[in-house]
């Protein structure tokens, strides 16, 4: 959308405090309050209440655009061909990402998309070895950790929870990349790149998760030939 959380709020015509009660499940918004941010994210009221139907008007019909980090995703994608062969997935549940370098080569390599699927605490018991799309969790070299408690001193609400990294300008970073991961019985799963020239395991698990979250499955992916 291009707007930020108190830009949206704005819009809307609602507090920021309100705006953070919404989106934590703590409160529902009304149908007028609805209809403008309906109009302002550009996308259709019905989907925005019940989750059917097509996400964007005017889209093409039959077809379901991923979530993108900029504003439009350069591919949509054909819903009975998703349902076909992956599964019945909303947009809300998709998202495409660009490979921006060559840790998984020769899987996928620098400037593929990748097309991924959210995933929950599922996880551990499905046990589906694959490329994952996984979010880091710990700084490097002048980034900075933001928990629920740097958000308060941020004065923000605390509705906002989780783990955030930020640079030495206090712009969030772009934390996820793509790894593969194979889970084993404990439960654990060995978190590793594909390019040899990348040796690094990591052992991860949902009580010790070594600084990263397993993010979302990817289930496609493209490349220039």
């Amino acid at each position: 959308m291009g707007m930020d959380i108190n830009e949206v709020a704005q819009a809307v015509g609602v507090s920021r405090s309100s705006f953070y009660k919404w989106l934590s499940g703590k409160f529902e918004p009304g149908l007028a309050k609805l209809a403008a941010l309906s109009s302002i994210a550009n996308v259709n009221l019905d989907w925005l209440i019940t989750g059917r139907g097509e996400m964007r008007p005017n889209g093409p019909p039959g077809y379901i655009k991923p979530s993108y980090p900029r504003d439009r995703p350069p591919l949509v994608f054909e819903r009975k061909w998703l349902e076909t062969n992956f599964g019945p997935w909303a947009e809300g549940w998709l998202s495409l990402f660009l490979v921006k370098d060559d840790s998984m080569e020769p899987t996928s390599r620098k400037g593929d998309m990748l097309l991924a699927v959210k995933v929950d605490q599922q996880i551990w018991r499905e046990a589906k070895n694959g490329v994952y799309l996984i979010a880091r969790t710990r700084a490097e070299p002048g980034e900075k950790i933001l928990t629920g408690e740097g958000f308060r001193d941020a004065d923000l609400t605390k509705e906002i929870h989780g783990t955030f990294l930020f640079d030495a300008e206090g712009k969030l970073v772009d934390r996820l990349f793509a790894r593969r991961v194979e889970f084993t019985a404990k439960p654990s799963a060995i978190v590793k790149c594909d390019n040899p020239a990348y040796p690094g395991v990591i052992e991860t698990s949902p009580q010790n998760r070594k600084g990263i979250i397993i993010w979302e499955r990817v289930i496609w992916h493209g490349h220039s030939i």
